[in-house]
């Protein structure tokens, strides 16, 4: 009988650690999703622009997203895309001249 209170407290201690290591491995799950995807909020962060540019970048077709209940999730590799499609490189020509 005395093995009983010592045994729920290894019962105890053991579900603690397995509650802890499941959080960690969500933490590490969402920190891996943001690494791929951006909202709505980051997605403007990231890119300096208003809601309406967003919805018009999207509504051309420029930049793709997902809408997963109700919010809307972009690829961070399109917005990068993005940004690089549009970067102005300076002439090397005229900077010779």
């Amino acid at each position: 009988m005395d093995d009983h209170p010592q045994s729920i407290k290894n019962r105890s201690l053991e579900l603690k650690w397995a509650r802890e290591q499941i959080k960690s491995l969500k933490r590490k799950q969402v920190q891996a999703f943001r690494a791929k995807w951006f909202d709505g909020q980051d997605a403007l962060a990231a890119l300096s622009i208003s809601r309406r540019t967003l919805q018009k970048l999207r509504d051309e077709g420029i930049l793709p997203f997902i809408r997963l209940q109700g919010k809307l999730f972009y690829k961070v590799k399109d917005l990068n895309s993005l940004l690089e499609s549009r970067y102005n490189k300076p002439n090397s020509k005229k900077n010779h001249e």
